[in-house]
């Protein structure tokens, strides 16, 4: 029996743009097609992802590559994962999201 997988995140990454932070990542390729990643925020690690995303970016088989976009005031974490109605994946590796406040 073949069991649909959700994609798995990697290579996690940001840049940080003048109070604007673009999150971007890529994922494997899966057979799933009713799959988003869903995206939460906070100021602590780990950061609670038992509760509706931020923020949620569809998932398309022909890509591989994925980002967001949020306004960014203070330093934060971020954890992605692949959701659907019945399953979340793995999420990624949590990072701390510094910011210059020399730019503000």
């Amino acid at each position: 029996m073949n069991v649909p997988t959700l994609p798995m995140i990697y290579h996690l990454r940001n840049v940080i743009q003048i109070g604007t932070t673009l999150v971007q990542w890529s994922a494997t390729q899966s057979n799933v097609t009713d799959c988003t990643f869903g995206v939460w925020y906070g100021a602590e690690s780990p950061v609670e992802t038992n509760r509706t995303p931020d923020t949620t970016v569809w998932y398309s088989g022909s890509m591989s590559e994925y980002s967001t976009t949020f306004s960014q005031r203070e330093p934060c974490y971020v954890a992605i994962a692949a959701i659907n109605e019945t399953e979340t994946g793995f999420q990624a590796i949590l990072f701390q999201l510094l910011f210059n406040s020399e730019f503000f």
